[in-house]
């Protein structure tokens, strides 16, 4: 893959942006479910996702979010975290795997921004007073 490192550091940032949504600073595979049942905005583990890249590299069009996390904690920990140069087929970083992960962060941004927008501003928003 040309350009190898911008592919990586793309997925670790994208991976991040999981993270951050989650509110968990290194997210475990076994937490998964747990964290996604805490979150106020209504995420829950069984919820579905739909892929759009990544079913041209064989993997089912719709996924559970506990499972899509999952499987981008997979490829981070394999490929991106560690660098390593032949991880397992399907473990390997791609651009759909990229693309897929942009989407998938953009659907918990949306969910949690929907949120916060039906609720109006979280308490600490950065809203100067009226008075």
């Amino acid at each position: 893959m040309e350009h190898r490192e911008r592919y990586e550091l793309a997925f670790v940032a994208g991976f991040k942006g999981i993270e951050c949504l989650l509110g968990v600073g290194q997210l475990r595979k076994r937490e998964i479910a747990r964290v996604l049942a805490r979150l106020p905005y209504g995420s829950r583990a069984e919820d579905r996702y739909t892929r759009w890249h990544e079913i041209f590299s064989g993997y089912p069009r719709s996924e559970s979010y506990e499972g899509m996390i999952g499987h981008f904690l997979d490829i981070r920990n394999a490929v991106a975290a560690h660098a390593n140069p032949s991880p397992p087929r399907r473990f390997m970083l791609s651009e759909d795997s990229i693309y897929e992960l942009q989407l998938f962060v953009g659907e918990l941004g949306a969910r949690a921004l929907g949120a916060v927008s039906s609720t109006g501003f979280p308490r600490g928003a950065l809203l100067r007073s009226t008075r």
